[in-house]
């Protein structure tokens, strides 16, 4: 999973600094939290617990404890880019293939089913989802086809 953390930091006023594996950093504000999740007032409430947050193991979402987590998906959608060079090409890189993934698996299609429909071979389609791999642009185009989307490009301003 690409969007896994590596380092979370806490922030004044209720940010996050979240780095990914991927060397993505985002920023995220809690605060809306307040109002969604009661829960998530403890932040606020208890001096020093908000500071006090860690990535859980594996890199899969980040606590404060027991109680109060959130899920690296939540932190890599909800999160804002932080300008760094190229951390924001891979940023759009990483943001089009988990909307690929989440596009495929939507249709129920697997990635056996993906190379039985595009004839790129199931490897390169775990690689590519990885971002493991350059791939062309025309592989990407079959594979986007084939789970219901074309590539469009567009002119920079």
């Amino acid at each position: 999973m690409f969007y896994k953390v590596k380092k979370i930091k806490a922030l004044d006023n209720f940010i996050l600094e979240a780095e990914f594996l991927n060397g993505v950093k985002k920023t995220y504000d809690v605060k809306p939290l307040f109002k969604r999740w009661p829960v998530f007032k403890d932040l606020k409430n208890i001096p020093g617990l908000f500071k006090n947050v860690h990535v859980d193991m594996g890199g899969f979402g980040i606590a404060w404890n027991e109680n109060i987590d959130l899920a690296c998906e939540e932190l890599w959608e909800g999160g804002s880019g932080i300008s760094n060079g190229n951390a924001n090409a891979n940023e759009s890189l990483y943001d089009f293939l988990y909307t690929f993934i989440k596009l495929r698996k939507e249709k129920g299609i697997t990635q056996q089913k993906l190379e039985e429909l595009t004839g790129v071979k199931q490897s390169v389609i775990a690689r590519f989802e990885t971002g493991a791999v350059d791939t062309r642009l025309s592989t990407i185009e079959t594979l986007a086809e084939a789970v219901g989307y074309k590539i469009k490009l567009i002119p920079l301003r």
